[in-house]
């Protein structure tokens, strides 16, 4: 009804719990969802206006999900706990609570409250409570010298991670720091980084290549590769054609999981490069690939991008 200020309504209900949200007295779903409620209200998923927490919220959130820790393992007879346990119920809100940082409560951070003690309270996080997630929020503590080198250690580690969701995290943390860096709020990229990432795609890293392939694309179009970037970029995606051909994956291996979202990536690698005249000989075997692969993720990448 007029008079009612909806944007008001809708943020005191997504944040009238904020004393609580990450409470390990409270149903493990109870907690997730409160997450995810977050993070969705910082997307602006559906055109809805992107609503942060204000400083004084945000503070409060940080506190509490950087002081989380896993639970330790849980012993018979407490079938509740053993079952969330084995449901990986509690890896679900490890996760969720790195992306609510990077996406919803750091932002909102002005440049005073983004000191070295909460960067180290992150880094703690990341380290202690294997949140990988996290790691994408780091590069809004990088104009903390002292905390840069560790910063830079953990994104690099992360890039060539054992695990996908570490990959997610680094690849996320270095699209953060370009497009931070781009608005004027942090310096440039390292080389380091980019180096780094380059090399995970050359030699097709097992984790997270999808993920590796997207952050180079956002690099691309940040205009921050320089041209012996790119032709390795080229050459890898000409070895990437063959490797990732079906024939040559075990259906019953970790390939087969993810060989499709590798394949869609590279497509829309390749046609960021072309659209740039950049592709070269390998590049463009993707775009002669894409429109007869018998799968529709990369058949219709490009259409599904819009």
């Amino acid at each position: 009804p007029d008079g009612i200020d909806i944007s008001a309504r809708i943020r005191a209900r997504i944040f009238e719990q904020v004393n609580s949200v990450v409470d390990k007295s409270l149903p493990q779903g109870q907690v997730e969802a409160q997450l995810k409620t977050i993070v969705a209200a910082a997307s602006g998923y559906g055109g809805c206006e992107r609503m942060l927490p204000t400083r004084d919220e945000a503070l409060i959130l940080f506190n509490q999900m950087t002081s989380w820790r896993p639970r330790p393992q849980p012993k018979a007879p407490d079938f509740a706990d053993a079952f969330a346990a084995a449901m990986g119920l509690e890896e679900h809100i490890s996760q969720w609570i790195g992306v609510a940082l990077e996406r919803s409560v750091v932002p909102a951070f002005p440049a005073e409250d983004l000191t070295l003690e909460r960067a180290q309270a992150v880094l703690s996080l990341i380290e202690e409570g294997s949140v990988s997630t996290a790691i994408a929020a780091l590069p809004y503590f990088t104009r903390v010298a002292v905390a840069l080198p560790d910063i830079l250690r953990i994104v690099r580690r992360a890039i060539i991670g054992r695990q996908s969701n570490e990959v997610h995290g680094g690849t996320s943390a270095v699209t953060n720091w370009a497009t931070l860096a781009r608005n004027g709020n942090i310096d440039p990229l390292p080389r380091a980084l980019i180096e780094q990432l380059i090399y995970a795609i050359e030699t097709r890293h097992e984790f997270g290549l999808a993920d590796l392939l997207k952050c180079a694309r956002s690099l691309l179009e940040e205009e921050l590769l320089t041209e012996e970037d790119i032709a390795r970029l080229d050459d890898a995606l000409g070895n990437l054609a063959i490797e990732t051909d079906y024939k040559r994956i075990d259906p019953e291996s970790r390939a087969a999981v993810t060989v499709s979202f590798v394949r869609a990536e590279s497509v829309l690698l390749a046609h960021a490069l072309d659209i740039r005249g950049r592709a070269g000989t390998h590049g463009k075997i993707w775009l002669n690939i894409a429109p007869t692969d018998p799968l529709p993720e990369v058949r219709f990448a490009l259409a599904a991008r819009g």
